[in-house]
């Protein structure tokens, strides 16, 4: 319930501090009073949920995350890459623009996925078995046997 009631509340603050923002900032108000609700959002998420056992990191976790950021970092190298192949497209036709967007969109997508999988973050193995579970069947080495 915490997190939906803080959720709900800065909802409720973010509009308001919009309101009175927009008055002094113009539009930017809009863009202060989501980036204030954000950071206070955060901050009460942390102190409501720090002593929470649900949200400690496990060791699975604390494993992964160097790992997801190097990820990260290849993916952004890749985009970057990608960009400056494409840059005259993006100055062309709206087809050529919608093309070099989705090029590298996928190519993002790609890199992430390729990374992810080569520093074992996650292998296509997981995510077969998230989707057979999700779909009601066990994985394999949690069937019952009769």
């Amino acid at each position: 319930k915490t997190p939906v009631r803080i959720s709900a509340t800065m909802a409720i603050v973010n509009i308001a501090v919009a309101l009175f923002m927009t008055r002094f900032i113009d539009v930017a108000g809009i863009s202060f009073a989501t980036g204030m609700a954000g950071w206070v959002q955060c901050y009460f998420l942390w102190n409501g949920l720090r002593n929470d056992e649900a949200t400690k990191f496990d060791t699975r976790l604390k494993h992964a995350a160097p790992r997801i950021f190097v990820a990260s970092v290849l993916m952004g190298v890749e985009v970057f890459c990608v960009n400056h192949l494409l840059a005259d497209w993006f100055y062309d036709a709206l087809p050529l623009k919608l093309a070099a967007l989705m090029i590298m969109v996928g190519a993002g997508f790609l890199a992430y996925f390729v990374s992810c999988h080569c520093l074992h973050v996650l292998r296509v193995q997981d995510i077969q078995k998230y989707f057979r579970h999700r779909r009601g069947v066990l994985p394999v080495t949690q069937e019952v046997e009769e």
